[in-house]
């Protein structure tokens, strides 16, 4: 049969074998498990502590030349589903632009890849309905929903456009790493 046709450039996904890392040792070899699922951490990114126990990781994408805030990037075991999230970030813009939306198998794994644009309205604790959002414009969220072996996974990222643009190469090779975790 015919190769499958490419995937969208809108995220640049460029195909490439994972890098095999065991252990974890500093962000440039940060392997990471979750859910029946391991991930490798880029090499630029600084891994943090997580900001609350939802979070099973946290990632800062330090800033592009120009953009004045780091990008963030989370990983979440999924709650209620990837339609009602997209929904929910969807509401982080001002403007809740349509998504961008595809998908692909990685290591025998469903992933969608998700990416909103526009002006995100951000909050130091997203959950907090008491917060009023501040303004970010020119924003974008580039997020993995991966349905891995213990349940549907979240890697979802945000900061400005051209910061995670700096990043998208990253991301994606972050996306080809994904595979079964060995328990």
């Amino acid at each position: 049969p015919p190769p499958p046709p490419p995937p969208p450039l809108f995220f640049l996904l460029i195909r490439r074998p994972p890098i095999s890392t065991h252990g974890v040792s500093s962000a440039a070899s940060d392997v990471y498990k979750i859910q029946g699922l391991k991930a490798k951490a880029p090499e630029g990114w600084v891994r943090q502590k997580p900001a609350n126990r939802m979070r099973k990781a946290q990632f800062k994408l330090p800033h592009a030349e120009n953009d004045t805030f780091d990008g963030e990037l989370t990983v979440i075991p999924a709650f209620g589903g990837m339609d009602a999230n997209v929904q929910r970030w969807k509401q982080q813009f001002k403007e809740a632009p349509e998504p961008l939306m595809t998908t692909r198998k990685v290591a025998g794994m469903d992933v969608a890849i998700v990416q909103l644009d526009g002006t995100y309205m951000y909050k130091a604790r997203p959950m907090d309905p008491n917060e009023a959002g501040q303004a970010r414009p020119d924003y974008r969220v580039l997020a993995a929903v991966v349905q891995a072996p213990g349940g549907q996974v979240f890697f979802k990222s945000f900061g400005p456009r051209a910061t995670m643009e700096k990043w998208q190469e990253a991301f994606t090779d972050m996306v080809d790493s994904f595979a079964p975790a060995q328990e």
